[in-house]
This record gives structure tokens, C-alpha cells and sequence, in this order.
């Protein structure tokens, strides 16, 4: 039985195709004043058939771009507003309408490095702007606002 489950992140990762190149660009994607939000997600308990063990697994639930998402993805994560979170663990039967597009205001987007592409990859400089070649073309240039870290 599929349950309600929160992420919580204080930030997510989308990428862009850019004509031309042969990797897409990353862009790091958080709310501007850097707080933490919550990610609807459904998780439930499943026996693996090659092994007979439990397993415990998680879906993040997407749902239609926002407008600065948009720029360069149609899906992004549902974010759920702090207030729903109760409704959304609780037993409603049908909390649908909570999964709604989060509004564009609150969130800033910048490109980063290639680097968050190999997992080997994970300290805090893959949050750094990147100025590349991309960066100047995009239409993104009134969204980025100077950020070193998703802390």
C-alpha cells in the first residue's frame, strides 16, 4: 500500500539541453532565501522476488513547471506548501489538490558546473554559478542572484 512520504531538500538539480553542445547544462534550482522545503512523495514496503527481503522505496511526485522551471524543463518536483504537510501524511483520501505547480516568486535557478554529472563529484563548490559559454545566451540572466551554497 502506497503511503504520502516528504522529502526534505533545500534544493534540486535540473538540466538543460543547449543546441549544439554535447552535455547538457545543470542548473541548481532552490528557494532565494535558502530555507528547506518539503517534496511530495509516496513510498511503500515491497517484498524483492529474488531475494524475499523487504525493501523500502520512495517516488517524488512531479507536476507541471512553474514559469522559471519552465525555462528549461515542463516537469519540475511537487513542492508542498508548509501548511499541507499534516493533510498530506495524514489519511485524507484524496489529497490531489495539494500537488499543485509551486509559484516561481520564491525560487532562484542558476547553472553549474558539468561536475554534478559524476557521482564521484559531491562537495559544495557543485553549487557555484558557472559563467559558461551557455550562461550568456539564456534567457535566464533576471532570475540568478549570487548563491554559494544550498545549506
Amino acid at each position: 500500500m502506497l503511503s504520502g512520504c516528504i522529502v526534505p531538500i533545500d534544493g534540486f538539480f535540473e538540466w538543460r539541453a543547449i543546441k549544439g553542445a554535447r552535455a547538457k547544462q545543470p542548473y541548481a534550482i532552490a528557494m532565494k532565501d535558502g530555507s528547506p522545503f518539503g517534496l511530495a512523495g509516496l513510498w511503500e514496503n515491497w517484498r524483492n522476488p529474488n531475494t524475499g527481503e523487504w525493501q523500502r522505496t520512495f517516488a517524488i511526485i512531479t507536476v507541471p513547471s512553474n514559469s522559471l522551471v519552465g525555462q528549461i524543463h515542463h516537469r519540475m518536483p511537487a513542492i508542498l506548501q508548509p501548511g499541507t504537510y499534516e493533510r498530506w501524511l495524514g489519511s485524507a483520501p484524496d489529497p490531489h489538490d495539494l500537488l499543485i505547480t509551486y509559484p516561481s516568486e520564491p525560487m532562484t535557478m542558476w547553472p553549474i558546473s558539468t561536475r554534478v554529472n559524476a557521482p564521484e563529484n559531491d562537495d559544495p563548490s557543485l553549487l557555484d554559478r558557472t559563467m559558461d559559454q551557455s550562461d550568456w545566451q539564456s534567457p535566464l540572466t533576471r532570475f540568478h542572484h549570487e548563491k554559494r551554497s544550498m545549506r
